[in-house]
């Protein structure tokens, strides 16, 4: 199978830069503490957790203790394909995992599984000839990528910068400190280090509704309060963020069951005179 897995052991502090190319990169920390540089931030990696580079990556690891024991593991995207069924492609399970970058802590059940997995996969290497060494391999990629994804899915928050981590609570305070500014997933994507799918599927579990309609919902909120201080049906949509009268019209409508104008006029004749 179209894979490669080596092993770096050493002493002291040392730095690798570790480039997977057009590959995802699993780096799987033995014994040691590490932390790694990329874009400028600093991460933390430490002993019996992984690092998943996603393809067109690359990051400078800063190893440092008495002893140092790491596993890099390249996978090619076409085998990721390969090795998938119909309930689960492998590659689009890593595209869910955080942005560009994650560190992941398998539960202990999954941790000596995923070291002779690995271990394993190392040795057929060397031994692709011998009897059911295709089977053996196969079993073994294939389990090892499922007990990262089931790692993946099964943390509720991902480490991304050095000390932080992101959750959905970060996200409604970013909302709301910034709903007049772009909030496009794009934005949140590089805000919060993860890639939009997964703060799209994590919002849409936290709250029922997605990204979008949460944000819609907070604006048109914001301009119901405009409208009730005496601000024109114009003026409020900018106040509030919206990209143009037209798609402010519709929410508002859609939401509410009536035009900007006849809340305006429904308010005003409930307004105690």
């Amino acid at each position: 199978m179209d894979y490669s897995i080596q092993e770096f052991s050493f002493t002291g502090t040392r730095h690798l830069r570790l480039v997977p190319g057009l590959n995802y990169g699993l780096l799987f920390t033995i014994i040691g503490i590490s932390d790694f540089q990329m874009d400028s931030e600093v991460y933390d990696i430490s002993s019996e957790e992984i690092l998943i580079c996603k393809p067109g990556t690359s990051c400078v690891l800063n190893c440092r203790g008495k002893s140092t024991s790491l596993l890099w593991l390249l996978l090619p995207p076409s085998l990721m394909d390969q090795i998938s069924t119909d309930k689960t492609h492998i590659r689009i399970g890593f595209e869910v995992a955080p942005y560009r970058t994650a560190v992941i802590r398998p539960g202990s059940k999954n941790l000596m599984l995923m070291k002779n997995l690995l271990r394993q996969m190392m040795s057929i290497k060397k031994e692709r000839d011998s009897y059911c060494a295709d089977l053996l391999e196969e079993s073994s990629v294939k389990m090892f990528s499922a007990l990262v994804l089931r790692s993946c899915a099964s943390q509720d928050k991902f480490v991304h910068q050095k000390g932080s981590t992101f959750s959905v609570d970060e996200v409604f305070r970013f909302i709301h400190s910034h709903i007049t500014e772009d909030l496009s997933l794009e934005r949140l994507e590089k805000e919060f280090y993860v890639s939009r799918s997964f703060l799209s599927k994590e919002f849409k579990r936290a709250t029922g509704q997605t990204v979008h309609k949460y944000i819609v919902k907070v604006r048109l909120d914001i301009c119901k309060k405009y409208l009730e201080q005496g601000y024109s049906a114009i003026e409020v949509h900018c106040k509030a963020g919206f990209c143009s009268y037209n798609h402010f019209f519709r929410a508002f409508k859609q939401e509410y069951g009536l035009t900007p104008k006849e809340y305006l006029n429904s308010f005003s004749k409930q307004k105690p005179k």
